[in-house]
């Protein structure tokens, strides 16, 4: 069984943002999940580079289970603040493209002319963008995860 089986299982099937308590506090005052938000800390995401707010798809992403075991999607882990993770599930009737279609244009990016996206980075299979601000109204539901512990700790939505 994987390490994290128990987030992976509360995850499955959807849309997800993830951040740190401090920047989902911001969110929730600011109303929005932002394209390009005050608080980045990833300015190196393909979706940065191209106008889109990170989301992780947990639906049928061809490459969900690789991704997970190589252990490319928790990466972010280090560099947020407190080690605590807020997962917040985007309404599932926002027109969000797949991850495998996100990959190919990723791939495509990288092979045509120098445009500043060949230094930068995507988790393949996994990480999908949305090209706009997300309303907070178009949350779902939210909860805090604890990395070391492997639990919930706040449902908060």
């Amino acid at each position: 069984m994987h390490t994290h089986a128990k987030l992976i299982e509360a995850l499955y099937e959807g849309v997800w943002h993830a951040t740190s308590v401090e920047r989902f506090k911001a969110i929730m005052v600011d109303g929005f999940i932002r394209v390009r938000p005050p608080l980045h800390q990833y300015p190196n995401t393909f979706c940065q580079y191209t106008g889109r707010v990170s989301l992780f798809d947990f639906r049928e992403a061809p490459g969900l289970l690789d991704a997970i075991e190589r252990g490319q999607w928790l990466g972010f882990l280090g560099g947020i603040p407190g080690g605590h993770v807020v997962f917040s599930q985007i309404d599932p009737g926002l027109a969000v493209p797949t991850a495998a279609n996100l990959v190919e244009e990723f791939n495509e990016a990288r092979s045509g002319p120098l445009t500043g996206v060949e230094g930068s980075r995507l988790i393949a299979g996994l990480e999908t963008g949305y090209p706009a601000d997300i309303p907070i109204d178009r949350v779902v539901r939210t909860f805090e995860w604890e990395p070391n512990a492997n639990t919930f700790l706040n449902v908060v939505k």
